[in-house]
């Protein structure tokens, strides 16, 4: 009756969390999802990866976008699907663990936890920590088993090895997996050994199963160059100190959604250790944590949806406060009673973002002085003056633009920020970036002028102002003003077209201008 009733409050909750999102699918994609998605659908067009767009992450985020789109449509209402189901899935999973280390109400808890930490405004993009948590989960409750049938350890590998060729932080549960695997009983050094390095050998099987195709492609040495080389110039840019101004203040915006479930998060690791937890759950469910804090820390840029990978974890840990370990029925109810109160309340302080807004609202509330509603209106107006083979160059870091014009950019550069960045590489790529713009005669260009499309270039003036000087250059020599998205506000964007838009001067510091080639 227990385990049948832990069931129906996990479904339940599934289906309330997916119904309170349903109203979101339709978001306009943000930067990161945009990338995945333009990036997928070239790779659905057969082209192969890192030889049309550059990118320094790892091809897995790629693939599963490719295989959304295939099922539900290339659109941002069908990958948001793709990630209501997603979140389900990894909704089970945290239930089937926690059920495994705690008990079955417990494991309810946990997934009703993680369900509602998923509402959260900032983690409603499908961003490649979703993916990979989706994995690891899954990855964790392999591992255990095959702890208890003594077999398993390299298939179980392999599910981490998909986990680490989505995203490189990957590698830290990786590590934790192994070091479990080394500690966990038997007790003979031997039979660890040998179960870790199985584990290991299978999660390293993707990511060679990678290399190898990508050299059988003849794209290696761009893989290798964007993904390992470039990556960790990029890791070593941020400051010590600028990182924990960072963690500090995106921490609290994301603690600040759910100020009920992180508080009960840290009253379930002190429950952990004044509970009668066998060892070895005790010691998965804090190594789970620290490695979840670990997986979010490199390069110190503390994103948003980096936090999502604490998410299972501090699950967990709800769970463990809520376990009623041998305590008489009506504590039970009274514990159970409780929880919901705190899942309830936080919903409720997100009801104006949660059942108030539409998607153009939500987006501008998540995305502030970002493009992601004007990027829908900009390409609609270029689609619609434009035919298929028409060249647009996007001035900017908005891969999405190309996604919904469904075109292949004719430029590799579909994020400024290597241009931009303090590397031994941004002036190459600068001029080979120049060099693409100018061989591609596009019909338009468009042009964003917001600081976050560019890296907050100001920092490095001395390095940016060149490139900017020539952009400025070709676009007046070439180009005329045919479109302004002007982001005045919040809650509105002023929108002028052809004649219009030449009259117009921008009244914010954030906008979009489109250029179109004049006749030769």
């Amino acid at each position: 009756m227990k385990k049948c009733l832990s069931w129906i409050i996990v479904l339940s909750v599934i289906v309330a969390a997916s119904i309170i999102k349903l109203h979101l699918l339709n978001i306009s994609l943000e930067r990161d999802e945009g990338e995945y998605a333009y990036i997928a659908q070239l790779l659905m067009g057969g082209t192969p990866l890192y030889i049309s767009a550059f990118s320094a992450k790892l091809p897995g985020i790629y693939f599963f976008y490719a295989f959304i789109m295939a099922l539900f449509g290339q659109s941002s209402y069908g990958i948001h699907l793709g990630l209501l189901f997603v979140n389900a899935a990894s909704t089970i999973l945290v239930f089937l663990l926690a059920r495994r280390l705690l008990d079955p109400y417990a494991g309810a808890l946990a997934a009703a936890a993680f369900a509602i930490l998923t509402l959260g405004k900032y983690t409603l993009a499908f961003n490649i920590e979703h993916l990979v948590i989706f994995l690891v989960l899954g990855g964790f409750l392999l591992m255990l088993r095959a702890i208890d049938r003594g077999a398993g350890f390299l298939s179980t590998g392999i599910v981490f090895g998909l986990a680490f060729i989505a995203k490189q932080h990957a590698a830290f549960f990786v590590l934790f997996g192994a070091l479990y695997l080394a500690w966990a009983p038997p007790v003979i050094l031997k039979e660890r050994v040998k179960k870790a390095g199985l584990f290991l050998a299978g999660a390293a099987l993707p990511f060679v199963a990678l290399c190898a195709l990508f050299y059988m492609q003849g794209v290696f040495g761009n893989f290798w160059f964007w993904v390992v080389t470039y990556a960790s110039r990029y890791c070593a840019v941020m400051t010590f100190p600028d990182g924990i101004r960072s963690l500090l203040y995106v921490g609290g915006k994301i603690a600040g959604c759910a100020p009920l479930i992180w508080g009960a998060a840290g009253v379930g690791l002190v429950a952990i250790g004044a509970s009668r937890l066998e060892r070895p759950k005790a010691v998965f469910m804090l190594g789970l944590a620290v490695t979840s804090f670990l997986a979010i820390t490199p390069g110190l840029y503390f994103r948003h949806h980096y936090f999502i990978f604490l998410f299972p974890a501090a699950a967990l840990l709800v769970g463990a406060a809520a376990r009623p370990l041998e305590a008489p029925r009506p504590r039970k109810v009274v514990l159970m009673a409780l929880f919901i109160i705190f899942f309830a309340l936080t919903i409720f302080q997100q009801r104006q973002f949660l059942f108030g807004m539409g998607p153009i609202a939500a987006s501008r509330a998540i995305y502030v002085n970002s493009p992601v509603a004007e990027s829908v209106e900009v390409a609609n107006y270029i689609e619609k003056r434009s035919g298929k083979d028409a060249r647009v160059i996007v001035l900017g870091s908005e891969p999405q633009i190309y996604f919904y014009l469904q075109r292949k950019s004719p430029v590799n550069f579909i994020y400024m920020y290597p241009l931009m960045e303090k590397t031994p590489y941004a002036p190459g790529m600068q001029e080979r970036f120049a060099k693409e713009v100018a061989a591609a005669n596009a019909e338009y260009l468009i042009g964003v002028h917001i600081n976050t499309s560019w890296f907050n270039w100001y920092v490095n003036k001395k390095l940016t102002e060149p490139l900017f000087g020539w952009i400025e250059a070709y676009q007046n020599r070439y180009y005329d003003v045919v479109g302004v998205a002007d982001m005045v506000s919040r809650d509105e964007t002023v929108y002028r077209w052809d004649e219009d838009a030449r009259q117009y001067k921008p009244r914010s510091d954030n906008y979009i201008l489109v250029f179109k080639r004049r006749p030769a």
